[in-house]
């Protein structure tokens, strides 16, 4: 009676340590924050829009005009990278990808893994430099950014002079009533949110792009690793070491 109650502890153990190695946690935690970035990045594109615009950063401006359509690319591949993940990972991964004793079997494991698995990092490579060049395109604003929103803490004093004194300082020419919309408007705060959304992106789908090559070479690795290095207790033990 002991004995099965251990072996049956035992075996929803061993269960449990299976399916908990199985879940990509470090994949999900990626997608969320390529989530996250996005929405920050488009809630703040919201508020900066029409100031870039005005100030002249058309380059970014045109990136972000079409930020929704990155995202909907972005969101079907990195999903696909998510969902390869779970395939590829713990137990999941021993059981689709170990050693195939049939041809049919060996297709379905190139399909399944090398192929798709190589497309969708391909795709995902392509949205990193896409994010990469926007995040650079951020950077390269926020100086002309930080110089107008100094210009506006100062407006009341320079009064007149202040849209020749922005051209001398930023190069930009703008009429005095354009500046004003521009100081009233929420450019600091959406900048910092755009800014902040960018590197979140960033962060996201480099960890995105680590999790696929890493699953990448454990499905090329898995179909050599023999039954007794997967599942036997005693591997590496000192009668294996003395063999």
């Amino acid at each position: 009676m002991c004995e099965c109650c251990c072996n049956s502890l035992g075996f929803c153990c061993t269960c449990l340590y299976g399916i908990g190695r199985s879940i990509p946690l470090i994949s999900i935690l990626s997608f969320m924050l390529f989530l996250l970035g996005y929405s920050l990045a488009i809630h703040g594109r919201t508020k900066t829009n029409q100031p870039l615009e005005a100030i002249g950063v058309t380059d970014l401006t045109a990136l972000l005009h079409d930020l929704e359509v990155v995202f909907f690319f972005a969101l079907v591949f990195n999903g696909l990278g998510l969902a390869a993940s779970f395939l590829a990972s713990g137990k999941t991964r021993e059981l689709l990808f170990q050693k195939a004793d049939y041809c049919c079997t060996s297709c379905f494991q190139f399909i399944l893994g090398r192929c798709t698995l190589g497309f969708i990092m391909t795709a995902c490579l392509i949205i990193l430099v896409v994010d990469i060049v926007m995040l650079s395109l951020v950077a390269s604003a926020s100086t002309l950014v930080l110089e107008v929103l100094g210009a506006c803490s100062q407006a009341d004093l320079l009064k007149s002079p202040v849209s020749m004194t922005l051209q001398l300082v930023t190069g930009v020419t703008l009429p005095l009533e354009q500046f004003d919309a521009i100081c009233r408007s929420d450019l600091g705060s959406g900048f910092s949110t755009l800014i902040a959304g960018t590197i979140l992106i960033v962060i996201g789908q480099v960890l995105i792009m680590v999790t696929l090559s890493s699953n990448y070479t454990k499905i090329l690795l898995e179909p050599y690793l023999a039954p007794r290095e997967k599942w036997s207790t005693d591997y590496g033990s000192a009668s294996d070491a003395a063999a």
